[in-house]
């Protein structure tokens, strides 16, 4: 007892168990924020390419019908816009569908992100989900106005016949 009461009024090491005693949520709090900017990042980057997926599978269809063509051009797209490795991701899924008797291209994407901090604390991954759709009204339409106000334009079209 005696002891204790010694190293009560002794204030010597103090500091160093004040900050060992902080560690653990200072890391826990930077950790948190270093795996969010990166789930973050990859959410976004994940975004992207599935708009672009659904985008391209939707332009694939033009007129007709949901095809294989347009799924695969879904799919390439998607690829293309989104390593499969992107900041460490895994299990990475990418599935474009055409809800039937409609013009539009939906996609749903999902992919793990590890934690790098995190994981200290029991948090081994985060799952990031996205959706996507692209809806086509008008195939290939390009509107003109055109506003003549020197009168150049108001000679007939057989003018140019003498």
């Amino acid at each position: 007892m005696k002891f204790l009461m010694r190293l009560r009024h002794d204030i010597a090491g103090n500091t160093l168990a004040i900050v060992a005693a902080a560690m653990v949520p200072l890391v826990a709090m930077i950790g948190s924020g270093v795996d969010m900017s990166r789930a973050y990042m990859v959410q976004s980057r994940l975004q992207q390419a599935c708009d672009a997926g659904v985008l391209a599978g939707r332009k694939e269809m033009a007129d007709g019908g949901w095809t294989t063509d347009a799924y695969n051009s879904a799919v390439d797209y998607f690829e293309v816009n989104y390593a499969d490795d992107y900041l460490g991701s895994e299990n990475l899924s990418f599935v474009p569908t055409n809800p039937s008797g409609t013009s539009n291209v939906r996609g749903v994407a999902s992919v793990d992100v590890p934690t790098v901090i995190m994981g200290f604390f029991t948090i081994d991954e985060f799952d990031v989900n996205v959706s996507c759709e692209a809806k086509f009204d008008v195939a290939n339409s390009d509107v003109t106005f055109v506003l003549d106000t020197t009168g150049s334009m108001a000679c007939p079209s057989d003018a140019n016949d003498s």
